[in-house]
């Protein structure tokens, strides 16, 4: 048995008491990524992320999550509702995915990846890249995994070079550690995953298109008063 299988992956939505632990591994992720993409540091010695305050100003479509691994922090998750890689507002991106080197190779990623998908079950892009190929192996692996192949790549431009982009529904995984994972938030009007994101963060009612975008602002705020409390 693997450490990743004795030690639980948890993906926790940041609050903003944890706003400098996610500015703190986001260095550690653009110095790895700073060859691929010609990233420099700024004059205070930090690479810098300047959508992070977008997280903060923005809850109803930005989501940011630390990856935990047992009681050690591993990484993190960024996901946007919208993405560069689709012409469709209601598709999910993995904006930025990040495990720190301790953990990496050990099936931690990839957890966290399936509890990231299932946790929203829409449609969702994932853009690699065309220069990380050690990415596009990662990607490619677990989402042909996660959705039994059932998944499109494409190529896109990109700023600094072209991306290669998946896209796959997350209502339709195949992976096979389902007991691990949160149960799948269903549906339950014409409105589709769209119902179903909701349900799933404001308790599972059903919803019309105008209480979306306020039952979400809702669940963040009452988050964000709650983490101010403690």
């Amino acid at each position: 048995m693997s450490m990743a299988d004795s030690e639980e992956v948890i993906l926790d939505l940041v609050t903003p008491r944890d706003k400098g632990v996610l500015s703190n591994l986001l260095e550690l992720y653009a110095h790895d990524l700073s060859e691929t993409f010609g990233l420099e540091l700024g004059p205070d010695g930090r690479f810098g992320y300047e959508k992070l305050p977008l997280y903060w100003s923005e809850p109803e479509r930005r989501f940011p999550f630390l990856i935990r691994r047992g009681t050690h922090l591993a990484g993190f998750a960024l996901a946007t509702l919208g993405s560069p890689g689709s012409d469709d507002p209601q598709d999910f991106d993995v904006a930025e995915f990040f495990i720190v080197r301790r953990h990496r190779r050990s099936g931690v990623g990839r957890k966290a990846a399936f509890l990231l998908w299932d946790r929203f079950p829409v449609r969702w892009i994932v853009r690699v890249a065309e220069g990380n190929h050690g990415g596009q192996r990662f990607w490619e692996g677990i989402i042909k995994e996660y959705t039994g192949g059932a998944f499109t790549e494409t190529s896109r431009p990109g700023n600094a070079q072209a991306w290669r982009v998946f896209s796959f529904d997350g209502k339709h995984r195949a992976h096979d550690d389902p007991e691990k994972l949160p149960a799948r938030p269903r549906a339950e009007n014409p409105l589709g995953h769209l119902s179903g994101l909701l349900s799933h963060l404001a308790g599972d009612r059903p919803v019309t298109v105008e209480e979306m975008n306020e039952g979400i602002r809702r669940q963040a705020e009452k988050r964000f008063k709650k983490a101010v409390r403690r």
